[in-house]
């Protein structure tokens, strides 16, 4: 990563629209680096359905790098 790379992470979508949008800028060059993003689970279920994850890599206004996830969670099928 050089400096002054942005990284737009932790877009997330799902059934019932936008979950979560973070973006972190780099202050300094790192060789590697790893970023999270997440909202914090307040005792309920996230709801069933599609969820598309996509995190972007920028330098300035040019996209050097995208990486994307899809992913489906089923509905509650049996309790333990």
């Amino acid at each position: 990563m050089q400096k002054g790379e942005t990284v737009a992470a932790g877009t997330l979508t799902g059934p019932q629209g936008e979950v979560l949008r973070q973006t972190a800028t780099f202050t300094k060059p790192q060789a590697r680096t790893m970023r999270a993003a997440g909202n914090r689970n307040r005792g309920q279920n996230w709801p069933a359905g599609p969820y598309n994850g996509t995190a972007t890599l920028l330098h300035g206004s040019t996209q050097i790098g995208q990486i994307s996830l899809s992913l489906t969670i089923a509905p509650k099928a049996f309790r333990l």
